[in-house]
């Protein structure tokens, strides 16, 4: 693995310090270890939030005569403002760690720190409940977004993948995920499909790591037991902040000659179409089966 050039021990010509340091990997190793906020549409931002467009645009452009009056669009987009929630947790961390300079030694000792963080946006990021008056701000999981639709069961064919991607495609998106329990996704992997027959053809509900037509998969244990999402990348934005706040707490844990590392990211997101977001039915292992 390259080393991160976050690693580095200059920006310029000043030396960072070790807060600095520390804040640069972890915000890096976040962002790429984030599943969803890798997979999805992304806002980096500097500002307390963002505005974004939901909605879809509902007409299209025309001819306009010479010396005529130039129409406004007709549109059902709204603005909605976007403030990323705070998303932290302390680690200790050895004083040898952070005083140690050697490439790739730092990143070792922040990764559970950083893995903890983005893990809670992971699994908020599908599941969250509607945001409540103890964090008014708190975005939604796309799974419990008002509006969204299944286009079907998959059972011992694709007919309601496809529908899904035609229903998307219908509201002028581009259908790219196919998100999926690591379970779910083994128990596709062992029915094959049915030909139009009935009989069984050479292929399976799901091979490799692409379904129906270049749906790329993302198995994630977040994702609901017997559901599968489709999804175009850009039906959700994600918002996240440039920088991110460290403090040290280098008494705290003297006895073990130890700092204290508190991270604090910012991360949100909003679904900016429902249309272009489609759930299906997909088999799945009973409690009874596991066992």
């Amino acid at each position: 693995m390259a080393e991160n050039p976050n690693t580095q021990l200059r920006t310029g010509n000043e030396l960072l310090t070790p807060t600095d340091r520390i804040a640069r990997i972890l915000h890096d190793q976040i962002v790429s270890g984030s599943v969803f906020l890798s997979a999805f549409d992304k806002v980096t931002t500097d500002k307390k939030d963002v505005t974004l467009l939901v909605g879809n645009e509902v007409t299209r452009a025309g001819v306009v005569g010479e010396n005529k009056e130039i129409p406004t669009a007709d549109t059902d987009q709204t603005e909605v403002k976007s403030e990323p929630v705070k998303y932290a947790q302390m680690r200790k961390i050895s004083n040898e760690a952070i005083a140690d300079t050697t490439p790739g030694i730092l990143e070792r000792n922040t990764r559970k720190l950083a893995s903890a963080i983005y893990k809670g946006i992971d699994e908020d990021f599908l599941t969250a409940k509607v945001q409540t008056d103890k964090n008014a701000t708190a975005p939604t999981g796309i799974l419990n977004v008002t509006g969204l639709e299944s286009a079907g069961e998959v059972k011992d064919n694709l007919d309601a993948v496809m529908d899904a991607k035609a229903a998307i495609a219908d509201a002028e998106g581009n259908a790219s995920l196919f998100v999926i329990h690591p379970l779910d996704a083994a128990e596709m992997r062992k029915i094959k499909v049915k030909l139009a027959d009935k009989s069984e053809g050479n292929s399976y509900l799901l091979a490799g790591d692409q379904i129906a037509d270049g749906l790329t998969v993302i198995e994630h244990k977040a994702m609901k037991k017997g559901v599968a999402l489709i999804a175009d990348r850009e039906a959700v934005t994600a918002v996240v902040r440039k920088t991110m706040d460290v403090k040290l707490f280098d008494q705290r844990y003297a006895e073990f000659d130890a700092t204290g590392v508190r991270g604090t990211f910012r991360a949100s997101w909003l679904v900016t179409s429902v249309a272009k977001l489609r759930t299906v039915k997909v088999p799945t292992k009973t409690s009874a089966e596991s066992k």
